[in-house]
C-alpha cells in the first residue's frame, strides 16, 4: 500500500521526497492504529483466564447463598418455635380463664 501511495503522488507531480514523506506518515499512522487494535483485542488464552475467574467467584458465591439459605431456615425454624410458643400459650390461658369464669359464674 507504502508503494501505492507513492506511485499515485508520484503520477500526480509529487516530487520524490515529499511522496516518500507522505507515504511513510500514512503508513506510520495505519501501524499506530493497528498497534491501538490489538491493545483491545482480547486472546482466547484471555478469555479462558476470565472465565475461569468468574466460574470461580459462581462457586463462591454459590456457596455463600448455602451458607445464607441454611441460616435463613434456622432462623425460620427458631420464629416458626416461638411462634408455637406463643400460640400455645395463648390457648392455655383461655381455657384457664375459661375455667375460672365457668367455675365463678
Amino acid at each position: 500500500m507504502e508503494m501505492d501511495v507513492f506511485m499515485a503522488l508520484k503520477t500526480a507531480g509529487v516530487a520524490d521526497v515529499e511522496a516518500r514523506k507522505a507515504a511513510d506518515a500514512i503508513r506510520a499512522g495505519i501501524a499506530g492504529e493497528v498497534a491501538a487494535a490489538q491493545k483491545e483485542v482480547a486472546t482466547k488464552a484471555d478469555l479462558r483466564t476470565l472465565e475461569a475467574g468468574i466460574r470461580q467467584e459462581m462457586a463462591g458465591l454459590r456457596h455463600e447463598m448455602a451458607g445464607m439459605r441454611a441460616e435463613f431456615f434456622q432462623h425460620l425454624s427458631e420464629m416458626q418455635r416461638s411462634t408455637l410458643a406463643v400460640v400455645c400459650g395463648g390457648v392455655s390461658l383461655i381455657t384457664v380463664l375459661m375455667t375460672v369464669f365457668k367455675f365463678v359464674a
